[in-house]
């Protein structure tokens, strides 16, 4: 079987540059994870495997910070990018649960039906090309390189005395 995507070379390429980042992104929260309990690695990945929802991982995060960090320097910012974390989650699921279609002159057409967090009939197509998958994983991409930069603040205002 054949889907419209076989024949858009480019915004394959795209996608799959969206899934790869969002890999990232989803390892820099693991990370967060172990950070933030105070545990190795291999233990952080095994409690953030656990959920399997990423909305249900992020959740964990922004109660633990919000909850046992509320006085640290990080925490306003932390929870900023979690907030930005859960947004980029919704649109990856936009790209990646989304039914294809070829649109008039070749064009993409993203046809979005139900997905978590809407609770209304918010079907919708919308003309998708590379420059606006490109766009989402460039801030998937900004994301996990704050994310890895903010876990490294956090390592060390955790080691300073309070």
């Amino acid at each position: 079987m054949i889907i419209p995507l076989d024949s858009k070379p480019e915004e394959c390429a795209a996608l799959g540059r969206l899934v790869g980042h969002w890999g990232k992104v989803e390892h820099e929260l693991q990370c967060l994870l172990g950070t933030l309990l105070g545990i190795d690695n291999k233990m952080a990945e095994f409690i953030f495997q656990s959920f399997v929802s990423v909305d249900s991982k992020i959740t964990l995060l922004r109660r633990l910070n919000l909850n046992f960090y509320s006085n640290r320097k990080f925490t306003s910012n932390l929870e900023t990018q979690l907030v930005n974390a859960e947004n980029l989650s919704t649109q990856r699921n936009e790209f990646v649960h989304s039914l294809w279609r070829l649109g008039p002159e070749n064009s993409l057409i993203k046809f979005v039906g139900y997905l978590p967090r809407k609770y209304k009939n918010e079907h919708k197509s919308v003309t998708i090309g590379v420059l606006e998958i490109q766009s989402v994983v460039d801030k998937m991409s900004e994301l996990s390189t704050t994310l890895y930069n903010l876990q490294n603040q956090i390592v060390q205002e955790l080691q300073e005395p309070q």
